[in-house]
């Protein structure tokens, strides 16, 4: 590849990247605005008087249902490690039989957990 070649090739992707980082540069702008500056005609990437209390917000005050991001965030983590662990307990068990253990279709049993894995 010579330099001209691999200098278009690097301004194709500078200028790729900085279309699909703009909408979240833009987003995190005004995450950071106050309610009434977000709908005004100010479209400055850096806002005039930072803040924020998007984020208290959104993490302490708004609820559905009587509980909050943060226990849903809670609930969530709950949920993911009990899944881990026992998706992790049941896979050593059934690893732990197949190494040891030899039975007829022990290649089968092989051949279709590894064809499991294969599709997504």
């Amino acid at each position: 590849m010579n330099k001209l070649n691999r200098v278009g090739f690097y301004a194709l992707i500078v200028v790729v990247s900085v279309i699909v980082l703009a909408p979240f540069v833009i987003l995190l702008s005004y995450s950071f605005r106050t309610s009434t500056a977000i709908f005004s005609l100010d479209t400055g990437f850096i806002p005039a008087h930072p803040t924020l209390q998007a984020y208290k917000d959104a993490l302490f005050h708004y609820s559905i249902a009587g509980s909050g991001v943060l226990t849903w965030g809670f609930n969530s983590l709950i949920v993911c490690g009990s899944a881990t662990v026992a998706a992790i307990y049941i896979s050593a068990l059934g690893g732990y039989g197949i190494s040891r253990y030899r039975f007829r279709a022990r290649n089968l049993l092989w051949f279709v957990i590894i064809l499991t894995k294969l599709v997504p």
